[in-house]
């Protein structure tokens, strides 16, 4: 109700979905390392973080992941998919990913790691101009920025 139409910039989080995001903002967690989003009811990859085992296996910035552990995903909350899709380092997670182009849906089996998140990206294009990235904020970007 009220807090809902605050600003298209505030939301409201449940108590769960806090200690999620001050997990994120550590540096590290265990997963597959991909980002995902809701998109048309459908749990849709956003990227994969390079270097993680989904980026390892193959997966797509737009693959639909239709199933996880042999569940449909189909209006499935994005907490919910997150919950199943994280766990222990070197255990397992089957997931069933529609890609454009591809007739058959594919299956992944994908071992979890430790994924570490980089908050900050620099390198330079010429020697006297810098490009500097920040795709997430965390508790140790201000210090990788410096």
């Amino acid at each position: 109700g009220m807090v809902h139409n605050l600003d298209p910039h505030s939301s409201f989080m449940t108590k769960e979905e806090y200690r999620e995001l001050m997990l994120e903002t550590k540096g590290s967690f265990t997963g597959i390392g991909v980002e995902i989003t809701v998109k048309d009811n459908f749990l849709t990859v956003v990227s994969p973080i390079e270097g993680t085992p989904a980026d390892k296996v193959g997966m797509k910035a737009g693959d639909k992941i239709i199933k996880i552990e042999n569940k449909r995903t189909k209006d499935m909350s994005l907490m919910e998919a997150v919950k199943k899709i994280r766990g222990p380092k070197g255990t397992k997670v089957n997931l069933t990913i529609m890609r454009e182009g591809e007739a058959k849906p594919l299956e992944f089996s994908i071992t979890r790691g430790v994924i570490p998140l980089i908050s900050v990206r620099q390198y330079f294009l010429t020697p006297e101009i810098g490009y500097v990235r920040i795709s997430n904020f965390q508790s140790k970007t201000v210090k990788d920025l410096s």
